[in-house]
């Protein structure tokens, strides 16, 4: 099924544009939110899918805005982890602080040379406690 599914536009699989911010929110999975200690993932899929109470759960994603940070904040969880620093009130998109690199550095980028770029930046996640906010 892989060699099919390759195929497929990704829009069938994963809302992209201004379909990520469209479509009715469900708390489909809410048994699962309320057993877990952690959610981690993409952020559309986490906020679509959460309820509206979400009591000391700690979020590991990316790319949230102020109003996420409110959401969370107002819904109960814990802690908001970011994989990336946040700027202007959002976090950066683990892709395009990977595009940024590469653009300003030349070109393909080895492991060792995106540690040296992120350690000369001074890279580090990003974490928000709510309840010491």
């Amino acid at each position: 099924m892989g060699p099919v599914a390759v195929q497929l536009p990704v829009k069938w699989i994963y809302s992209t544009g201004g379909a990520q911010d469209r479509g009715e929110t469900t708390e489909r999975y809410a048994a699962q939110y309320h057993w877990a200690d952690v959610i981690a993932g993409d952020w559309h899929m986490i906020r679509r899918f959460a309820p509206a109470r979400m009591d000391g759960v700690t979020v590991l994603t990316n790319t949230t805005t102020r109003e996420d940070v409110a959401f969370l904040r107002d819904a109960g969880a814990a802690r908001l982890v970011t994989t990336t620093p946040r700027y202007g009130g959002r976090s950066l998109a683990t892709n395009l602080l990977e595009a940024a690199l590469v653009a300003v550095m030349g070109g393909h980028l080895d492991d060792a040379e995106f540690a040296s770029a992120l350690d000369a930046m001074a890279y580090a996640p990003t974490e928000i406690a709510f309840d010491e906010a």
